[in-house]
């Protein structure tokens, strides 16, 4: 019996990766899982491209935190003139609104447009709470 390379357990001897860490024994099987790897790398970049979503996700995901973040901090502060401004931010950031809106013009705005609206409003809300 050999002992991994990296884990130090025993593993049977000829192994290729150790049955403990999975770390590769010897430079063949290095190499096939360098290759396997950026193999299936390059599958999820081309997938997320042909599908419009190479950072659409992680966009997403911020309109959603940011637009119930701001609903809530402006419910926070309902009896503040603020208060408007951030569900006002809130609600334009989340993407089922740029959706619809998207079916009103006639093309769906950037994701990066909305947030810019978004934040433009709560940077009004943020002024308009400190001067009150």
């Amino acid at each position: 019996m050999d002992t991994c390379r990296e884990c130090d357990a025993q593993i049977p001897d000829g192994a290729n990766f150790c049955q403990q860490c999975g770390a590769p024994q010897n430079e063949a099987a290095a190499q096939a899982l360098h290759q396997y790897t950026e193999r299936h790398a390059q599958e999820l970049i081309e997938t997320n491209e042909v599908a419009g979503n190479s950072s659409g996700k992680l966009s997403e995901r911020l309109g959603y935190a940011l637009g119930w973040i701001l609903v809530v901090a402006g419910l926070a502060v309902a009896p503040n003139p603020a208060s408007g401004f951030f569900v006002f931010g809130g609600v334009v950031a989340l993407p089922p609104i740029r959706r619809l809106l998207g079916r009103q013009l006639g093309y769906t705005p950037r994701m990066s447009q909305m947030l810019l609206i978004s934040l433009t409003s709560s940077v009004i809300g943020v002024g308009l709470f400190v001067l009150a």
